[in-house]
């Protein structure tokens, strides 16, 4: 899958100093279904700060517009897009962790909770639903959705590299491709029934609360915003985001956000019952695809142990310096600072559920 790609891309391993771990129990660690209703530390500390988006990224002090420009370069790179254009381990899937619920996979499950698809994968609307796909990539998941032919799909994307090769990839025209300058989508407001995004949003917006309002913008009163996406996990204090969180946004020009970042900025820009599922406790995912589970398994050697990680690191109770950080090795280092997050319960992989209230 995804890890074969990456390691094939990163021909030898950076230098890694591990710094002492931290350790402390963050909160709630470990959840199928979260509202931000919950009054942790950190949603307690957003609140009265009034920060933005209420998360920090790997370099605080570097400008919104700068991290922006990054994801930009990054994304329109050859390296970016022929990661994107990796297969994936499941016949026919592309996701970088792809698994199944139930008999849905990933993709059509998110058709489930838009009320778009049943359990048995029938289509349940009877007139057509304008969709948008947020950071859609080369297109795959927006054009599994218009396979259904339940929906008018349009993809923003703010690579616009990317957006040619999508189209390239699309010569019948089943998906409407526009890329944006990182702050305004290119729709009138209240176009779209449902918004979807797959690892774009969190992990890779730094302007977090700013397109939450671009969502609500768009979005037609009733409708629904269903996302998947990486997150850091609830309750981190700064320190601790830092420690874990910032590797990975280094690696990859992300901008990782945490569930109550996340659900301050939906509900301020007008969202409700914003919601949380983790995909490593929801029910229904065989083990060996859960999202969490993928990716622990780059830290063994074999199914029952951690050797690989020990042997590398000395401890998989700490994270890769970013001092380590090597460009020419970036996919790698991010793969395992990812691998270490998770195997500590700092990362994750959930749902984000949200809707627009009607008139």
């Amino acid at each position: 899958w995804v890890c074969a790609a990456l390691l094939a891309l990163s021909e030898t391993v950076a230098d890694a100093a591990v710094p002492e771990a931290l350790i402390f129990s963050p909160y709630p660690s470990e959840f199928e279904s979260w509202d931000d209703q919950v009054e942790t530390p950190a949603l307690k500390t957003c609140s009265e700060g009034g920060q933005g988006d209420c998360r920090q990224a790997a370099f605080p002090d570097q400008h919104v517009d700068d991290r922006i420009d990054g994801v930009r370069d990054y994304y329109n790179s050859d390296r970016a897009i022929g990661l994107i254009s990796a297969a994936g381990p499941l016949p026919g899937r592309s996701f970088h962790s792809p698994f199944k619920v139930g008999e849905l996979y990933e993709g059509e499950y998110m058709l489930y909770l838009a009320g778009i698809l049943s359990s048995k994968k029938e289509v349940k609307v009877t007139e057509r639903v304008n969709v948008l796909d947020y950071g859609c990539g080369l297109g795959k998941f927006a054009k599994e959705i218009s396979s259904f032919g339940c929906c008018n799909v349009h993809c923003v994307n703010i690579a616009a590299r990317q957006v040619e090769e999508a189209k390239k990839l699309d010569p019948e025209g089943t998906v409407q491709f526009q890329s944006y300058d990182g702050h305004t989508f290119p729709y009138e407001n209240e176009t779209f029934d449902v918004l979807f995004f797959q690892e774009s949003y969190s992990f890779h917006t730094p302007n977090q609360c700013e397109i939450a309002q671009e969502f609500f913008r768009v979005l037609k009163p009733g409708a629904r915003l269903i996302g998947l996406d990486w997150m850091a996990a609830a309750g981190l204090t700064e320190e601790e985001y830092r420690y874990w969180i910032g590797p990975i946004n280094l690696a990859w020009e992300a901008s990782t956000g945490t569930p109550e970042g996340i659900a301050r900025c939906l509900r301020r820009a007008g969202f409700e019952r914003v919601n949380f599922k983790d995909t490593a406790i929801l029910g229904g995912i065989p083990r060996n695809l859960r999202p969490r589970n993928q990716f622990v398994e780059l830290s063994k050697k074999n199914s029952n142990d951690l050797a690989t990680f020990l042997e590398k690191y000395n401890t998989i109770q700490g994270q890769l310096s970013i001092d380590s950080f090597s460009d020419l090795h970036r996919h790698l280092y991010a793969l395992e600072a990812m691998s270490l997050a998770i195997a500590n319960e700092m990362y994750w992989e959930g749902f984000v559920i949200a809707h627009v209230p009607s008139n």
